[in-house]
């Protein structure tokens, strides 16, 4: 889990999550169970600080940093990213990844949940890791796009684009689209051939770092997917959603939507 001792929100909620997971454990697979939060502000995080911090969740939890080259490299395999800002008080503040990278026994790494996973979420993915495959790095897609929808934004009402593939539908559960609460995404095709897969979030006006989510069957042309967007220190900000597509070759095409957030 990459993160900063200085995070307001995301990182104290998900090391608190995953120290309650920790204790609902049976003694045997918490002497297995390894948590390493990577801190991305090496400039304030020093190895005493780091340390004291974990002691504020658990005397198991291993903190480090490194240089900003090695931490970039380390980021890559995960396709995370993080920078840093400085807000109009000039406090100092990382947007990153939020995400929890579980790996597995092996050392592969299987499974991605979001920071604000509950303690039971944390532990059937942690109990679960050796019995699921390795996933592959993932990098920014380099895939065809078949369209944007300009006009229409997801924060006011579920928006389409007509495409080759037929038209293709996006919208949240909710409108206005909040930070930091739980959301659901519903997606719709008019044709079955490639089906919604996953969503990547790009934030426009600051980099919110790497959020991905995967989508669920509902019904014959409907799929859905949870997600939390992070907060963020911007009054108002402005987002990309790519939604990605996949038919049963593994052929991928992807399609955007944009919305706005605001705090």
């Amino acid at each position: 889990f990459f993160g900063f001792t200085h995070c307001p929100h995301v990182c104290p909620l998900t090391l608190r999550n995953i120290a309650r997971m920790e204790k609902s454990l049976p003694l045997e697979l918490q002497d297995r169970l390894k948590v390493i939060f990577i801190s991305v502000d090496p400039a304030r995080d020093n190895m005493n600080v780091l340390s004291k911090h974990m002691e504020k969740f658990s005397k198991n939890f291993i903190a480090g940093t490194d240089t900003e080259d090695k931490l970039q490299e380390i980021l890559q395999k995960f396709g995370a990213r993080y920078s840093k800002t400085q807000t109009k008080d000039k406090r100092v503040f990382f947007d990153h990844t939020s995400q929890v990278f579980v790996i597995n026994a092996r050392g592969h790494w299987v499974d991605s949940l979001a920071y604000d996973s509950t303690a039971e979420d944390f532990k059937k993915a942690y109990i679960s890791a050796n019995a699921k495959r390795e996933l592959p790095p993932q990098p920014e897609r380099d895939i065809e796009l078949l369209g944007e929808n300009k006009t229409c934004s997801l924060t006011e009402k579920a928006c389409e684009i007509k495409t080759s593939l037929g038209v293709i539908t996006l919208g949240f559960d909710s409108a206005p689209v909040m930070v930091n609460k739980k959301l659901k995404i519903k997606a719709a095709t008019s044709q079955e051939s490639f089906q919604p897969f996953e969503l990547d979030f790009e934030g426009l006006d600051q980099d919110m770092g790497f959020i991905r989510t995967t989508f669920n069957k509902s019904s014959a042309k409907n799929y859905e997917a949870d997600i939390t967007l992070p907060v963020c220190d911007l009054p108002r900000m402005r987002w990309k959603a790519k939604l990605i597509l996949k038919n049963a070759q593994g052929t991928e095409k992807g399609v955007i939507f944009n919305f706005i957030t605001k705090n």
